[in-house]
């Protein structure tokens, strides 16, 4: 089946990707994974060609086997041995109604204000929905050094719960690790108007601690001829 679809995030997994997309024709989320015993896209799977990455807000036609849901992930779709193909980028303004379609009005990311999921749990209920897309309030990014590692993370607030989640968007990952540690607004790093900003969440898979961690896994800045989608 090929699918039309509107690239949310393109996000790191391991040491390879995992892509999150909504329909272009409305019905919901998809999350393309491969055969590979995670799920993650290596680059010759997920490449558009001379277009190269996946990026944020691409139009793209993907072929798809079949659903390969696992607890945790209801959204996955194994690919077909397909080339991707680019159709637009960045897709054109009025698929801003399917995003606006699928904007969370809740102030719980998958269920709960917590920044993570006990794997056991999806035993007893599995989650709903394991992509979502958000609106960020009152939003820092902060850089921390530990050791010899790296890490960013999105402080924001939906309504009145407070979220701590680390970010997975690789371009925006090395931009903010190129600067010292340290907390940045978003004004700071050159996102100038903060009402056009949206995060696509992702739920990730079991860690090893027995917990599954919510993610930022796409930070979207809309596209200059989009209208804000709230």
């Amino acid at each position: 089946m090929l699918l039309d679809l509107i690239c949310l995030a393109n996000a790191r997994k391991r040491s390879e990707r995992c892509v999150a997309c909504l329909r272009a024709d409305g019905p919901g989320w998809i999350r393309l994974v491969s055969a590979a015993e995670h799920g993650e896209l290596n680059y010759a799977q997920r490449n558009l060609g001379d277009a190269g990455e996946p990026q944020n807000f691409d139009l793209i036609r993907v072929e798809v086997i079949q659903p390969r849901p696992v607890p945790g992930q209801p959204e996955n779709w194994l690919i077909a041995n397909r080339p991707w193909e680019l159709l637009e980028r960045p897709a054109p303004a009025a698929y801003r109604a399917v995003l606006a379609d699928f904007l969370c009005s809740d102030e719980l990311i998958f269920g709960s204000a917590a920044d993570r999921i006990c794997a056991a749990s999806f035993r007893q209920r599995l989650p709903a929905t394991s992509l979502a897309l958000l609106k960020p309030r009152s939003l820092v990014f902060l850089h921390e050094i530990l050791g010899s590692k790296k890490r960013v993370r999105a402080l924001f607030n939906l309504g009145k719960n407070h979220y701590n989640l680390s970010v997975t968007d690789p371009p925006f990952e090395h931009a903010l690790k190129c600067r010292p540690a340290g907390t940045y607004t978003p004004e700071s790093i050159g996102v100038d108007d903060i009402g056009r900003l949206l995060f696509c969440s992702s739920l990730g898979e079991p860690f090893e601690d027995g917990n599954s961690y919510k993610l930022i896994a796409g930070v979207l800045q809309l596209p200059n001829h989009w209208e804000s989608v709230a």
